[in-house]
């Protein structure tokens, strides 16, 4: 296999420190496809993205298809799935899930890899411009006071029921 049609190598850290190359390739494809998971990451890269918003928002979801495609090597290294999962938290899982995208786009044709790296970087804007926006929401103190008056207000009616 010359370096050109050799599959791309996805490298990341999880969150125990522990580095993995995640391959995307035909045979990690049929795996998951035939699976328990019965997966088909070319579904990622599709006009129809549910799965790439499923394995976005399922932490648990991504960990079993990451799981599933690293089981040979996790195996080797001697590591239960319960092992390796405990390193797939916060930013092992954050890494995990770019390495996943990015392999599946270097598997895809051209154009389907360069609409998936596109949609992927707006997932993520858009994700990051979202948690600013709450965090500045729930930092404003006006937020506490609305909190303590509905709350009072609530408070307030269940005492009315119960002396009524």
């Amino acid at each position: 296999m010359t370096e050109q049609n050799s599959p791309r190598q996805n490298l990341f850290k999880d969150s125990l420190d522990r580095n993995w190359n995640l391959v995307i390739d035909y045979e990690s494809i049929l795996r998951l496809r035939s699976g328990s998971l019965a997966i088909d990451l070319l579904d990622v890269a599709a006009e129809n993205n549910s799965l790439l918003q499923r394995l976005a928002s399922d932490d648990i979801l991504l960990v079993a298809t990451i799981y599933a495609l690293l089981e040979p090597e996790i195996k080797n290294r001697g590591l239960s799935e319960k092992e390796f999962a405990a390193g797939l938290t916060g930013n092992g899982l954050e890494n995990a899930l770019d390495a996943l995208i990015e392999g599946i786009a270097n598997f895809s044709r051209p154009q389907r890899g360069a609409m998936l790296r596109k949609v992927w970087s707006k997932l993520k804007s858009s994700e990051s411009l979202l948690s600013r926006q709450a965090s500045e929401m729930l930092d404003n103190p006006e937020i506490d006071q609305r909190m303590s008056s509905a709350l009072k207000n609530r408070l307030d009616q269940a005492l009315a029921k119960l002396n009524n």
